[in-house]
């Protein structure tokens, strides 16, 4: 009888051990290693966040999320203005060199070689008779005081620093050229010069980071093209002297 109540007991226990294997596989299949997370540890997973400890709670493997340790977002770096330029030159034969057109003006500088479309004023070519400059067209539509600005910024200045540039400015209704640094007028070219490039030095005394900007206004009429040619921004002492104007 004693036997009979042992084998007894012993299948109850086997079936119990069977009925709640099967619970855990009607739920998935689960096997020692796998793991379980929960949504918001998934969710720590998907921000990076380190795997720190394990658990083994009822047979399933959960693991702790140490946010404490998680992969920093890589933030961009911030954008840093390109550095003052302390010596510059162009002779606009491939591009204009950072020279754009500003927007509070009437007109923009058109990059050329070979003569202007209109005769009787402008240059037949570049400055020392080959290459490409820059010039304003003032023929229709423009009008008599019409201006268009070319500016370079960016330009570093320390009290020593020329300015040296060629020009040709020929028609008889020819306007005027101003040339700024910053907002300072330093230059003020007028009235009709000849059928020749001429040169310009201009000694700048102030300090600090200016932008160059050259400035062409029409005259009473159409025979009034402006050019400019071969500027150079450095010191003094490595640019002649002369001034032409």
């Amino acid at each position: 009888m004693e036997r009979l109540v042992f084998l007894l007991i012993l299948c109850a226990a086997a079936f119990a051990s069977i009925e709640e294997n099967r619970g855990l596989e009607e739920e998935e299949e689960l096997f020692e290693g796998d793991m379980k997370l929960t949504d918001d540890q998934m969710n720590q997973l998907n921000a990076r966040a380190a795997i720190f400890t394990r658990k083994w709670p009822g047979g399933e493997v959960a693991y702790e999320l140490d946010s404490s340790i998680s992969a920093p977002v890589t933030q961009p770096p911030p954008s840093t203005p390109a550095p003052p330029i302390g010596k510059f030159s162009c002779n606009f034969d491939l591009d204009t060199c950072g020279f754009i057109n500003l927007k509070t003006d009437k007109f923009d500088w058109s990059r050329w070689s070979g003569s202007t479309p209109s005769s009787g004023t402008g240059p037949s070519s570049g400055n020392g008779g080959k290459g490409n400059y820059m010039y304003i067209e003032t023929s229709h539509p423009r009008l008599p005081n019409d201006n268009a600005k070319l500016e370079k910024p960016g330009l570093s200045f320390d009290g020593n620093t020329c300015v040296r540039f060629f020009y040709h400015m020929n028609g008889t209704s020819m306007g005027k050229l101003v040339v700024k640094i910053g907002s300072k007028v330093v230059l003020t070219l007028a009235g009709n010069k000849g059928n020749a490039w001429k040169m310009a030095n201009i000694a700048i005394k102030d300090v600090g980071v200016y932008p160059l900007v050259f400035e062409g206004i029409r005259g009473n009429g159409w025979s009034s093209d402006i050019a400019i040619d071969d500027v150079s921004v450095e010191s003094c002492e490595a640019l002649t002297a002369e001034q032409t104007f």
